[in-house]
């Protein structure tokens, strides 16, 4: 899906970015997955600071805010 939007937008001369994601900055959710009768064991809650940090100096960059 995401390709098929990169072209079209590309097609309309909307400029499009691409911002990497580091491995740590993606959520795992390790199986079995939480339901209402298997909830959660892990905290997923993280400082997201340097992500922050990154995707602003990439905006910036770019001239995008």
């Amino acid at each position: 899906m995401q390709e098929a939007e990169k072209r079209m937008a590309e097609g309309m001369g909307i400029k499009v970015l691409a911002f990497k994601f580091k491995g740590e900055e993606v959520s795992e959710m390790i199986p079995p997955f939480p339901t209402a009768m298997n909830p959660p064991f892990r905290d997923f809650s993280r400082d997201e600071t340097a992500f922050k940090q990154r995707l602003e100096a990439f905006l910036l960059d770019h001239g995008i805010c």
